[in-house]
């Protein structure tokens, strides 16, 4: 924020004092003793000034170094306003140090304009509060002068008592060399009412505070700025110390002008460093607002970390591939919930316990994330793993029930094949349970054909019809067409005057007793190489070279053998999911 360059003037002291000669006269002793001595004071005072020198210098390090720790918190208003204080008592500085040739060179100052701007009904308020201020000091300074205050002290600097010149020597020096000392400056009471305190809010100052930093720094600032009363002229002085010069009110006035210079750099030394620990004390008072607001923003931010842990451990449960995730994700939480209970014990007075508990806080959750996102990963790790045995052991269940299934067809099919050998010749009789007359038969003796409408059988001969059916689609894309089925007794007699040479005699019929079917060429074809698996059966009577070749009729001859009972469907494992899924939505 600040940078610090600084060139010392070398005050280079005499090597040897000049020798004065045994037998002169005793004025001349006198004079050359007195002489000896204010060079050694003025070599003094030159080393108090190189000290003040650099403590002025070290006071301006310091300075710097704090408003650098003050830039985090530079846009509260208190920080700025005392940041732009110490940028001007650290220009009244190098003005102090340049005048007295002490070559206190600060080339780069606090920047105010590169602090966030205060508010403007904080900074009207400033700049007016200053304006008033001038105006009382130069109103103060008119009175003191029209009274005569103000006027410098007299001090006695070479502290030598000089006796009397016995041989009434007209060339000696006085005793002493009256030089001023810079009038003590005092800070004035500003008196600035507060335009609008409400308005002029901001981090917690008021206008009114605002106003009275702005009007103490302009006091200090012309304090620091007036000129003293003594120079420093570094040849003069330089000429003295090296023992050069021997006009004794000329050393005794450089050694007021460097002692005047030393209290000058001190007093600006002290303004750098009461400027710098305001600035430092309201940035460690705004270091500490602002760390307090990111403790109550990061308590609350914990309390939803440990609902989302919390959330992560009821949905997942133990549902990982690697235990151990779930293990970190328990100490992540309480690691959480330990740091929750250190916020709410923390002195919130101490920055140092503040920042400790905020850093805590903001590991703990970044820890508590950290291992969330550990237990989702192991969580999908688990879900694909499941999925796989889920999908094996959906394959053995399936495999298990086609083997079951074709074992029951087997069956079902060897017994239509003993059916179907046993009668060759097609059905005879009624069938088993029916009290009807043939062509009489009740609806609720009949089923329907599925895919042929108005067309009905046995409901054993539709189970048998339905399986040779599914078989046919299968192959060939397209059902089983058919011309004919049960016949009523009226149908016999139409189709027996219809067809006297084919058609049986009515109520003598299979198609009578729903037993009997006529299909179209395909269909029968198919029927008459296939249906034995199914208890059809082309009668060998209507077989060609048969007593009467029909090759389009099919009987049914296994009633009850449908009845086998088939393996029921497996109940099949669902896949599981990402159970934390819903929450990256």
């Amino acid at each position: 924020m600040m940078k610090l360059t600084s060139r010392t003037l070398v005050l280079a002291s005499a090597t040897a004092l000049a020798s004065f000669a045994v037998g002169v006269g005793s004025a001349v002793a006198t004079h050359e003793v007195r002489i000896t001595a204010a060079v050694s004071d003025a070599r003094q005072a030159a080393q108090v000034l190189a000290e003040k020198q650099q403590l002025l210098e070290e006071s301006v390090e310091k300075a710097i170094a704090v408003a650098d720790e003050a830039g985090s918190v530079a846009s509260q208003v208190p920080v700025a306003i005392a940041a732009r204080t110490l940028d001007r008592t650290l220009d009244d500085a190098t003005v102090t140090a340049a005048l007295h040739s002490a070559h206190v060179e600060v080339t780069a100052q606090a920047d105010i304009a590169a602090l966030p701007s205060v508010t403007p009904a904080v900074e009207a308020t400033v700049e007016a509060a200053a304006s008033e201020e001038d105006e009382a000091d130069a109103d103060e300074s008119a009175e003191d002068a029209a009274s005569g205050q103000g006027a410098d002290d007299q001090v006695v600097l070479d502290g030598v008592e000089e006796a009397s010149n016995p041989l009434g020597d007209t060339n000696a020096e006085p005793d002493v060399a009256a030089t001023a000392e810079p009038a003590a400056s005092a800070e004035p009471t500003p008196s600035v009412e507060a335009t609008d305190d409400a308005e002029g809010l901001l981090s917690g100052t008021s206008t009114t505070a605002a106003a009275d930093s702005v009007a103490q720094d302009s006091a200090a600032q012309a304090a620091i700025a007036e000129e003293p009363t003594a120079a420093v002229d570094p040849d003069k002085v330089a000429q003295v110390l090296e023992g050069g010069e021997r006009d004794l009110a000329t050393v005794r006035e450089a050694t007021a002008a460097l002692e005047s210079a030393a209290a000058e750099i001190e007093a600006a030394a002290a303004e750098v460093e009461t400027s710098a620990g305001r600035l430092a004390e309201v940035s460690a008072q705004a270091a500490l607002e602002a760390a307090v607001a990111d403790l109550d923003d990061l308590f609350a931010g914990t309390e939803s970390s440990l609902v989302a842990v919390d959330h992560v451990l009821e949905v997942v449960g133990q549902d990982v591939a690697d235990d151990a995730t779930l293990a970190a994700l328990e100490e992540a939480r309480d690691r959480l919930v330990a740091a929750q209970e250190a916020d709410l014990a923390v002195d919130r007075d101490s920055l140092d316990a503040v920042a400790d508990v905020n850093a805590e806080l903001e590991d703990a959750r970044d820890a508590a994330s950290d291992a969330v996102d550990a237990v989702h990963e192991s969580h999908l790790t688990w879900v694909a793993a499941e999925n796989a045995r889920i999908d094996e052991e959906n394959a053995r269940l399936t495999a298990e029930y086609d083997a079951d299934v074709a074992a029951a067809v087997a069956e079902r099919s060897a017994e239509y094949q003993e059916a179907v050998a046993a009668h060759q010749n097609g059905w005879t009789g009624a069938p088993e349970g029916t009290t009807a007359s043939n062509g009489r038969l009740p609806t609720s003796d009949l089923c329907p054909i599925p895919w042929m409408s108005g067309h009905m059988l046995q409901c054993s001969a539709v189970r048998g019809l339905v399986l040779a059916d599914e078989a046919y689609f299968a192959e060939t894309g397209r059902h089983l067409e058919l011309t004919d089925s049960y016949r009523t007794y009226a149908s016999q007699v139409a189709t027996r005057a219809a067809k006297p040479a084919t058609a049986a005699v009515p109520g003598t019929s299979n198609h009578g007793w729903g037993m009997a079917i006529d299909l179209y060429p395909a269909a029968a074809a198919w029927i008459a190489q296939h249906g034995a698996d199914y208890g059809w059966v082309h009668p060998l009577w209507a077989r060609p070279g048969g007593s009467k070749p029909e090759s389009w009729h099919m009987e049914f001859v296994a009633p009850g053998v449908g009845e086998v009972e088939m393996p029921a469907e497996p109940e099949l494992l669902e896949h599981v999911s990402d159970a934390l899924a819903a929450d990256q939505d």
